[in-house]
């Protein structure tokens, strides 16, 4: 009878976490989700010309803006009644370091970096277009979203800055007991390999494409790449390239250093786990590549007449340096 008086707390307390942190998360995603339409909306009216916003009609734009109004003004109070009752509970030691809390704050932490991480692709992607010549009335950029990404940018690193303190408070970033620490590295784990995985794909596939471009010079000099599919190939992939590049090299540096105060989180399995799949990664692009071309130095050497494309040929060597 004791026992279970004992096990009843704590019961009580998963049911309290799993309720508060599960409609903080819901209600926070759902306000942001509302105040990017609403200011999607806002500077759709503000910003493009009145010829356009007859197309799309008045009456469109007024329900967008009720509709994404009305669940902002819903899920923001929701979300900072939540949200305070969770904080005062959090300065209890053992709230603070509950691997429910851990998972809540990382769920809620990875869709802030991927709502971010997908808005400075976007933002990048159309500069780069422009930079590389895309008539501005052309630009994905254009009227709207030169504004509207950089400040959905802003918001959502603000908000991942202001979760990662929220770990950090709590006093156990990096010597987290159990299952929390476990939920950490499996987060960090994700994070370096999408970033790895993006900085891979957006490298090889730009140098593909000059590679291309100069073997198609090479084999036809009056030949070259559609003006299109040079400007969003170029684009596409500098932005994946940049995002990437971003996501792993801010994740190792945090990883580097939790490891410099605590040594023995170089030694767990999903540092290891880590570790040996960016390296898998990587070492899988270099073979493919290299047995691509050596399947095409065979068939050139038979004189056999079955060599690959140009498009494909590119695309192996510019993995091959990866």
């Amino acid at each position: 009878m004791a026992a279970t008086q004992d096990r009843s707390p704590d019961r009580l307390a998963i049911i309290r976490r799993l309720y508060f942190y599960f409609i903080a998360a819901v209600s926070l995603m759902v306000g942001l989700s509302a105040l990017s339409g609403l200011l999607a909306a806002l500077l759709d009216v503000w910003l493009r010309p009145s010829g356009m916003l007859v197309v799309n009609s008045t009456g469109f734009v007024r329900d967008a803006i009720a509709r994404q109004g009305g669940l902002l003004l819903v899920s923001t109070p929701i979300f900072l009644i939540h949200w305070r009752y969770i904080r005062r509970l959090a300065r209890q030691t053992e709230e603070a370091r509950a691997g429910l809390r851990k998972l809540a704050l990382y769920v809620i932490l990875g869709l802030n970096l991927a709502a971010a991480a997908e808005s400075l692709h976007r933002l990048v992607a159309g500069a780069v277009a422009l930079i590389v010549g895309t008539p501005l009335h052309e630009s994905t950029l254009w009227p709207v979203d030169w504004l509207l990404l950089p400040l959905l940018l802003l918001l959502y690193l603000a908000l991942a800055r202001y979760f990662l303190g929220q770990l950090a408070g709590d006093g156990d970033l990096g010597a987290e007991w159990g299952w929390a620490g476990t939920l950490r590295r499996l987060f960090q784990t994700i994070v370096g390999l999408v970033g790895l995985s993006l900085l891979l794909t957006g490298a090889s596939g730009l140098l593909a494409l000059f590679l291309r471009l100069g073997l198609e010079r090479l084999a036809e000099p009056g030949l070259s790449i559609g003006q299109e599919l040079w400007r969003t190939g170029i684009s596409e992939r500098t932005a994946t390239m940049l995002v990437g590049a971003l996501l792993w090299r801010l994740n190792w540096r945090s990883w580097e250093g939790l490891l410099q105060g605590a040594p023995e989180e170089g030694r767990t399995a999903l540092r290891r786990l880590y570790l040996y799949a960016a390296t898998v990664i990587s070492a899988a692009l270099a073979l493919v590549a290299g047995a691509s071309l050596l399947r095409e130095g065979l068939l050139f050497l038979l004189d056999v007449n079955e060599m690959a494309s140009l498009p494909e040929l590119s695309g192996s060597l510019g993995m091959l340096p990866l």
